[in-house]
């Protein structure tokens, strides 16, 4: 009996095994059918009823009741359904539940998948963001309340600093809107021997939001050179991620093209000697000394000539402080391309000679180390004035030439004024006369020094006025105009550099530089 009981006992528990095992088994056959049949003949679904507000058992609104904090929707993918159907039930995009849910290909969802589901009022909200200069990966995280790592795999970016001014990120914001949040605060940098406890003591700040502020604990260490980030002391006090002391950076027009004068503008927390890198696609690497414009803030004029590359550029800025050298901050931004034209010009076989390109190479390196001997000082003021009064311009910036049907060697440097021999030359601005002689290919020269790397060059002349180290004001007359070196009739070629760069001179007969 006892026997019996036993054996009965162990056979119906290999039974349960047995049936177990064989459910586990068919599991996946079951799942697969189900699948199958979902996409030979899909269900038409509806959402849930709702109760009419009218109905006996509508529960009737609480004024009293406090609000409940929006909660994040998700949605279980049933038999039948597209993301199409889906972001239609909820009045979102495909594209929306895509990128909430890192979905590469909408037709690949199954039966049983979580969707989180975006909303303007909800916990997450597909966005684009335009890279500003300045910016930081860290920073765009931040006002977005995401993390470096998701926008990084969201964007397949290899490294943080990869980011360029003007790029389009894909975000998803947690800041209950596509619109970042605005960072209030004021900067201060951490001296040597100072704790997160002393910064708070000297501050006036509690230890804890101090702490809070910078996403770290109260007994994280800081180290000399830190930025770290005060509450506001007004209401108009805005903060950024960029590294150690700097506090702002920034470039215009915000559209570069090739004969762009650029405007740098960067800002320090302490006094202190700035200087700029520009590092081309090709890896040719350019410094651009800064002036001072303030106590603690610098500008610089960045050119691009006709010829410059289009693609990315790296800015990289580094300074010494009263104590210490600064850490580097590292920008990209991207050269566009801009057609100036060809010109085909014909010239007699007597200035023929003048076309070997050793000649012009030779004349282009003895005029550079000119160009890039500027003085840091900028001596003149308001728009610059045309050196021809009522000038007609006969040529215009940036055109590729070529000379009697040869290859296209160079790009017009400068505009073209004719007139005739005698014509009177005038300053457009204030500044000083740093050379003056005759050239083989551009004859009588006249260059003028206005200070921060801004030159004006006069070609062509028949006579000058001036000599070098005069100094010479807007308006005044320096020059006649003539028909000299590389010149098939009178005229004056008129040249703008910034730190050895041909760049746009119209730019400068209409806008104020810096």
């Amino acid at each position: 009996m006892r026997f019996s009981l036993q054996l009965r006992t162990m056979m119906m528990r290999r039974l349960t095994q047995t049936l177990a095992l064989t459910a586990v088994l068919l599991l996946p056959l079951f799942a697969t059918l189900h699948l199958a049949q979902a996409q030979e003949a899909p269900a038409t679904p509806t959402p849930q009823p709702t109760v009419a507000a009218d109905s006996p058992t509508a529960v009737p609104d609480t004024p009293d009741t406090p609000e409940e904090p929006i909660q994040p929707q998700f949605h279980i993918i049933s038999s039948g359904e597209s993301l199409a159907y889906i972001a239609n039930l909820y009045g979102t995009t495909v594209e929306a539940l895509q990128l909430v849910n890192n979905i590469l290909d909408p037709a690949l969802v199954y039966i049983g998948q979580e969707l989180a589901i975006p909303s303007a009022s909800g916990d997450a909200v597909p966005t684009t963001y335009i890279v500003a200069y300045g910016d930081t990966l860290a920073d765009i995280a931040l006002r977005f309340r995401t993390t470096m790592t998701a926008v990084a795999q969201t964007n397949n970016l290899v490294a943080p600093d990869t980011i360029y001014a003007g790029q389009r990120l894909i975000l998803i914001s947690r800041t209950g809107s596509g619109t970042a949040d605005t960072l209030s605060g004021t900067p201060y940098l951490v001296q040597a021997g100072d704790t997160l406890w002393q910064v708070a003591t000297k501050t006036g700040v509690q230890v804890r939001e101090l702490a809070d502020l910078n996403q770290l604990s109260i007994f994280d260490r800081i180290y000399p050179g830190e930025r770290l980030r005060l509450p506001p002391q007004q209401a108009t006090d805005t903060f950024n991620l960029m590294p150690s002391g700097w506090l702002t950076m920034s470039l215009a027009p915000q559209t570069i093209l090739p004969g762009e004068t650029v405007v740098l503008r960067v800002g320090h927390t302490e006094p202190g000697q700035a200087f700029a890198y520009v590092t081309d696609p090709a890896g040719t690497e350019t410094m651009i000394p800064l002036t001072p414009e303030g106590e603690t803030s610098h500008v610089a004029l960045i050119g691009f000539d006709a010829f410059s590359e289009n693609g990315r550029y790296t800015l990289r800025l580094e300074g010494e402080g009263l104590s210490r050298p600064w850490r580097p901050f590292s920008q990209q931004f991207v050269v566009g391309f801009i057609d100036y034209g060809l010109q085909e010009i014909t010239i007699s076989e007597e200035l023929a000679s003048l076309l070997t390109p050793e000649l012009r190479l030779q004349e282009n390196a003895f005029l550079q180390t000119i160009f890039t001997d500027s003085d840091l000082t900028k001596q003149w003021s308001g728009i610059f004035t045309p050196p021809v009064i009522d000038g007609q311009i006969s040529s215009y910036y940036g055109a590729s030439r070529t000379y009697n049907g040869a290859p296209v060697i160079n790009f017009h440097s400068g505009i073209d004024f004719a007139g005739e021999i005698g014509t009177p030359i005038l300053a457009p601005a204030a500044g000083t006369v740093v050379y003056q002689d005759l050239l083989e290919l551009r004859g009588n020269v006249l260059i003028l020094d206005h200070g921060m790397g801004v030159m004006t060059a006069y070609y062509h002349l028949s006579v000058a006025n001036v000599g070098v180290g005069d100094q010479v004001i807007a308006g005044q007359k320096i020059a006649e105009g003539g028909n000299t070196g590389l010149s098939t009739a009178a005229h004056l070629h008129w040249d703008v550099r910034v730190w050895g760069e041909a760049i746009q001179p119209q730019r400068w007969l209409t806008q104020n530089y810096p």
